[in-house]
């Protein structure tokens, strides 16, 4: 199964039943081809490290891509080796640090992120013996202290908890190098969609059909109801968000001034700022008791 989801609220966009045999290196490319056939949208796909290749990355160019990159690519393994880590900048997102390079891959410009984030040995080990009152049975207990071999840590502390993530995205303005990261993070959305299909309350393990059509079918069904179950939670969310920001689930006009210009609740208003990501807007219903009379944008440009 090839599921693509919105990094907001995991709602499905595309799927497709294929076959087990296939590759997923080798469908990745036809697949976001297929889907942006059908989806007409400014969007940025992220994906693993199973789409990075250079028969892919060439078939690709116009279709804006997020990838980690494979450490088995010789050229991948060297720069995490190299790196100084004296010139990474720590990232906004706890336990990150970063170096971006650019680099031309399979004929296609990229800008890298180079991100991070033991081996030990036993020493002063004592055994104790211990008899019972017979004297029949004997057990023994070995106690010890955990160090670090420095000689092994060394050659593999430059690689450590490093890896790469490239994207055909030059711009900076349009995406950051701390959105790389948290967008990339944002790619278990995908994950949580499997995770929900493999829900043993879904009780697909005990249906066994024959035919791919129906297998197909069936997998339509499981899309649908990931559909409905994804946007019933992100609307949730979103209402949980409007009565945190302004302490109803249907702000008026003057609520909505009011805090976004920072007259009141400033916190709430910083927090509602800063969750909107530059070049996007997020659009508020106005409301008039239970009637939407308005719908209003607030946005950060890439400036």
């Amino acid at each position: 199964m090839e599921l693509i989801c919105t990094a907001d609220g995991d709602v499905p966009l595309w799927m497709r039943i294929g076959d087990g045999n296939e590759s997923d290196q080798k469908r990745f490319a036809q697949s976001m081809k297929e889907f942006k056939k059908q989806f007409n949208l400014d969007s940025l796909i992220v994906t693993d490290s199973a789409l990075y290749s250079q028969e892919n990355l060439q078939a690709l160019k116009n279709i804006k891509w997020l990838s980690r990159v494979p450490l088995k690519i010789k050229a991948a393994h060297n720069l995490v080796l190299d790196a100084d880590s004296e010139k990474f900048t720590p990232s906004k997102i706890a336990g990150y640090s970063y170096l971006e390079v650019p680099k031309t891959y399979g004929g296609i410009r990229q800008r890298k992120l180079l991100k991070k984030s033991k081996y030990h040995e036993l020493t002063s080990i004592k055994v104790q013996e211990f008899k019972d009152k017979s004297e029949a049975n004997v057990s023994y207990i070995v106690v010890g202290q955990v160090t670090v071999i420095e000689a092994k840590v060394q050659p593999d502390k430059s690689q450590a908890g490093r890896f790469i993530l490239a994207t055909n995205v030059l711009d900076e303005a349009e995406l950051t190098a701390e959105e790389m990261l948290s967008k990339y993070k944002d790619q278990q959305s995908v994950e949580r969609g499997f995770r929900f299909f493999k829900d043993p309350y879904f009780l697909t393990d005990s249906v066994f059909l024959k035919s791919p059509q129906r297998i197909e079918a069936l997998g339509l069904i499981m899309g649908l109801c990931l559909l409905v179950y994804t946007l019933g939670q992100r609307q949730l969310r979103q209402t949980l968000k409007l009565m945190r920001f302004f302490g109803t689930d249907k702000p008026t006009h003057e609520i909505v001034s009011v805090i976004i210009s920072r007259e009141q609740n400033k916190e709430a208003a910083d927090e509602l700022w800063q969750s909107i990501e530059r070049g996007t807007a997020k659009h508020i219903f106005i409301y008039d008791g239970d009637i939407i009379r308005e719908i209003f944008f607030i946005g950060l440009s890439f400036d």
